[in-house]
């Protein structure tokens, strides 16, 4: 989750603050022996070390740690415990994103983001020197390795800022996806990760030598932190091939050969921050879809994409927990979890918003009659849902679809119908041809607005209730501080 929600937070506050012409400043820096920084909390038990054979007190004293020193089970935990301690006394205030903080001034303007990753940190800084906003932390914590970010990377994903725009990718690390010597002549250019209709075909192949299954897991490993971050146009794939992650077998090898000859055909594609045309207003399209399984496989595949300036920023795409009896209860489950999913977004985003439209997808017809008969929460409604319900011989999965509803009626989102044609989270469920994501995703993009652009901008604005839209102020008060003028 980390470097994804990086990856969402900064291009969002990106895009936002670039609208308003403001200058950024974006640098990335490493703490110094990150756990020696911390102090062990003095309610913790002792913990003593024996001295180095070589050392005087060796066979005379023991050690008693002061510090999370490398090795300890707890000591990832300390650390961020003391690097959360840290920001919070130096003004810094989290986010619903994970390990994404905030640094306003005293008139509350927004100064700066800190994102971080273990011990990596990346600065977005606001009208000043990134670096300049955390001098304060510095002066606690030992950091190293600045560098400016305005073409650079942070843990894998390269990020090239200019005036107008920015692009987040990781061409350099798909370039260094490394075959096997006796692969390399799996080098040849494919135009797409999987073979049409191949998630549905059965495997009777053998399976991988040990050798075949080092290869098969650590390109899974890879490819699947590319997948996560930057590469809607192989969750699919990744998704997949991972069902064969406990027994590799050699056409699973063959598939993921492809996929990995796919990426490094394919290195440009990339995610565009497109400018907004209000600095105020953000609206998120969100496409969503299920495809039924088959005899080998039968659990549904979930696929679904948000949109924010026709941009494809977050996704998923992943095989359902349980075996479904219809495409409609399939479809039911993707669209429960895709609301979910896009309100979380829209409440980590609502600080920097203050207009959010939200509209789903959805390409079931059976779903989508259902949804607005469900919509108003009516006794009438639910009753005029059941000769229905018995008609489709109650295979609609109606309790995450009144879930879904009354989701969509408290918040104000919108549901609408998209062809198949047209549904691009269609890609993230069976082995397509991807022109119409990818085209999305190149350095010349097409200007073709997603479908629903035009249903969601007219929509009425997102509806967060104030126990539920994240502020600043109710983060202080229940860290029991007092809030600030």
């Amino acid at each position: 989750m980390g470097v994804i929600s990086i990856s969402i937070q900064v291009l969002v506050a990106f895009d936002a603050c670039k609208r308003r012409g403001v200058d950024l400043s974006l640098q990335k820096a490493d703490v110094v022996q990150a756990y020696l920084q911390a102090p062990l909390p003095p309610d913790r038990p002792p913990l003593a070390a024996i001295p180095p054979s070589n050392h005087p007190d060796h066979g005379q004293f023991l050690w008693v740690l002061r510090k999370a020193v490398y090795g300890l089970p707890d000591a990832g935990k300390v650390f961020e415990d003391f690097l959360t301690s840290v920001l919070r006394s130096l003004g810094w205030e989290p986010t619903l994103f994970p390990g994404v903080w905030v640094l306003h001034s005293a008139n509350g303007k927004l100064r700066a983001l800190l994102a971080t990753y273990c011990d990596d940190l990346l600065i977005l800084g606001i009208r000043e020197d990134a670096a300049a906003t955390i001098d304060s932390l510095k002066d606690i914590v030992t950091c190293s390795n600045y560098t400016d970010l305005s073409g650079g990377r942070f843990v894998g994903v390269q990020f090239d800022v200019s005036i107008t725009s920015m692009f987040c990718h990781q061409h350099d690390y798909v370039a260094s996806l490394v075959l096997p010597p006796d692969l390399a002549g799996s080098n040849r250019c494919v135009d797409k990760p999987l073979p049409v209709g191949s998630t549905h075909e059965d495997d009777i192949s053998p399976l991988l030598s040990a050798a075949g299954v080092k290869v098969f897991r650590t390109l899974l490993g890879q490819v699947g932190y590319v997948a996560s971050c930057t590469r809607p146009d192989v969750a699919l794939a990744h998704s997949y091939l991972s069902r064969f992650l406990a027994s590799p077998t050699e056409r699973a090898l063959r598939l993921f050969l492809q996929t990995v000859r796919y990426l490094r055909s394919h290195p440009s594609f990339e995610i565009h921050v497109r400018p907004s045309s209000d600095p105020t207003k953000l609206t998120t399209i969100k496409h969503g879809d299920s495809s039924f399984g088959n005899a080998v496989s039968p659990y549904p595949q979930t696929g679904w994409v948000v949109f924010i300036n026709n941009s494809p920023l977050i996704w998923k795409s992943r095989r359902q927990s349980r075996v479904a009896r219809s495409t409609t209860r399939a479809e039911v489950l993707a669209l429960e979890e895709g609301i979910d999913a896009t309100l979380h977004f829209t409440n980590c985003t609502a600080p920097f918003y203050s207009n959010i439209r939200v509209g789903i997808g959805c390409d079931g017809a059976n779903v989508f009659k259902l949804s607005l008969l469900l919509s108003g929460a009516s006794f009438s409604a639910e009753r005029a849902l059941l000769p229905i319900i018995r008609e489709m011989q109650d295979k609609a999965c109606v309790v995450p679809l009144q879930a879904a509803t009354d989701l969509v009626e408290q918040h104000r989102i919108g549901i609408f119908k998209i062809s198949t044609n047209s549904n691009l989270s269609d890609l993230l469920t069976k082995a397509l041809d991807l022109g119409a994501l990818t085209r999305l995703m190149s350095p010349s993009p097409s200007l073709s607005p997603v479908f629903g652009s035009e249903i969601v901008s007219s929509l009425p604005p997102l509806a967060l209730r104030d126990g539920h839209r994240p502020t600043m102020e109710k983060e202080r008060r229940r860290d029991g501080e007092e809030p600030t003028a």
